[in-house]
């Protein structure tokens, strides 16, 4: 456990939070996730612009692009976010925390939620920013009929399903 007394000593509301959020008790999940109030279905099958394709789930979709293939080269946009954002999400989530341990009535999952929909953002953002290995020739003249050959874009879908998650472990 991180010593708190290092970032902020007497200050008892922030302390909680920070114990709380070092303690893995309270987490934010990010990538395709299913909400309770029945939003994106991971396993729903991909759109697709051809028709002769086999039917994939975006997880499945997802998880190619994410490690790759035998024949896919991977396209990290989780992974990869993650190690390039880590250490501005350490100092966002102190900043954050003092932020909401100054409120009446602070919430762990509100610092928890602004660091997912900071995440969403810099994920969303890799789709179009990156340096993939551009599609191969096959790929541009099926799926993507414009043949701009930017990989993880033609549909759109993977991109629009990234979202976040505050979620409470299970007591044991």
């Amino acid at each position: 456990m991180a010593k708190l007394e290092l970032i902020e000593t007497g200050n008892i509301a922030l302390e909680k939070l920070l114990n709380e959020i070092f303690s893995s008790e309270v987490y934010t999940m990010v990538g395709i996730i299913q909400d309770s109030k029945g939003g994106l279905d991971p396993n729903e099958p991909k759109e697709s612009n051809d028709s002769n394709s086999k039917s994939i789930t975006l997880a499945e979709v997802a998880t190619i692009h994410e490690f790759g293939t035998d024949k896919i080269p991977q396209r990290s946009f989780l992974r990869s976010t993650y190690e390039e954002e880590k250490r501005k999400i350490t100092l966002n989530l102190i900043t954050l925390a003092k932020i909401e341990a100054a409120k009446e009535n602070p919430k762990l999952e509100n610092v928890l939620a602004k660091i997912g929909a900071h995440m969403v953002g810099k994920v969303v953002t890799k789709f179009t920013v990156n340096n993939w290995a551009p599609l191969k020739d096959p790929t541009r003249g099926g799926r993507n009929k414009s043949g701009g050959g930017r990989p993880l874009i033609d549909t759109g879908q993977l991109r629009r399903s990234i979202g976040y998650k505050v979620v409470k472990a299970k007591s044991s």
